[in-house]
């Protein structure tokens, strides 16, 4: 890697924003999801509908095949126990925040179908229900806040205090936009969307001024899923891997159809592409991540955006 030295004092900017003029987007999104209240709570609401999917991803998050890694706040302090500081020629490339917006939307979703039941029932009032899954959002949408300030925090005190000079983080690509995304009534997904718009607004703010870059994943990332033949995919609406194969290769213990489970070579063991499928042209691995493909396009956006910023040839 090619690194420009900077001069004593220098400050490498990021982008510059004032939280409080996001905010009103986020009230008009909260605005929007009380409009359709009755619809989410009624006997047959939609939340509900969507709720078994979320059962099965946040579940896979918690469960033994769920998320492999340590925190990130982990992953650091282990970098940091093994070489003691960061060098000033290192790459940092920090993305996290994507399992938080899960688990929080799963929380959200258990809280509204917990009122969709008691207002089917009658135990609740409509103007309750409504109040209670405001409530609800706004208590999830908290917490993104949280985690987006406790980031940016871990990239000032243990990244760029130990030494870390070349630092770019990323923001949350539109979590809607995916086959999970897509399994989701219209009345849920500004949740989900408004979770991860909290993220970026508050992971902005926490960083503004800070000798760091961000690298939006958020508008590339729409661009891709409307604009797919664009970036040679042919298919970002079905997963790669093929759900009841994996659940033949684990004996049922997966049935979600997680990449984890998937190998892509045929002939080899664990392999679980469905039918016709294309590792290279179709966009999802599973529900929510990439293929090698999708990793390609993510790939060479960032490369352009470290490009741009001099840090590299």
């Amino acid at each position: 890697m090619t690194t420009p030295e900077s001069t004593a004092g220098a400050v490498r900017s990021v982008l510059q924003g004032d939280a409080s003029a996001e905010i009103p987007k986020v009230i008009s999104a909260a605005k929007d999801l009380i409009d359709n209240l009755n619809s989410l709570t009624g006997s047959s609401g939609a939340v509900g509908a969507s709720l078994a999917n979320l059962q099965v991803l946040t579940g896979r998050l918690n469960g033994p095949g769920g998320a492999l890694t340590v925190p990130m706040k982990t992953q650091i302090a282990n970098h940091l126990q093994r070489f003691s500081s960061f060098r000033a020629s290192d790459l940092i490339l920090v993305w996290g925040g994507n399992n938080d917006a899960f688990i929080q939307f799963g929380a959200f979703s258990v809280a509204a179908a917990q009122i969709q039941t008691d207002a089917a029932a009658g135990r609740i009032s409509a103007d309750e229900a409504n109040l209670r899954l405001f409530q609800a959002q706004t208590a999830a949408q908290t917490e993104m806040k949280k985690a987006a300030l406790e980031l940016s925090g871990y990239v000032k005190t243990e990244i760029l205090a130990k030494g870390g000079r070349y630092v770019a983080v990323f923001n949350l690509p539109d979590s809607t936009l995916t086959p999970f995304g897509s399994t989701l009534p219209p009345t849920a997904k500004p949740v989900l969307s408004g979770l991860v718009d909290t993220f970026n607004l508050w992971l902005r703010e926490g960083l503004t001024g800070v000798a760091v870059k961000i690298v939006d994943q958020n508008t590339p990332g729409k661009d891709v899923y409307l604009n797919p033949a664009r970036y040679g995919i042919v298919n970002n609406t079905a997963p790669t891997c093929d759900a009841a194969a994996i659940s033949a290769i684990t004996r049922g213990a997966v049935t979600d159809g997680s990449s984890l489970f998937c190998n892509s070579t045929a002939g080899a063991p664990f392999y679980g592409l469905r039918a016709g499928a294309n590792v290279n042209t179709w966009q999802f691995a599973d529900g929510v991540h990439p293929t090698p493909g999708g990793h390609r396009i993510i790939g060479d956006y960032v490369l352009a955006q470290l490009r741009s910023f001099g840090w590299i040839n």
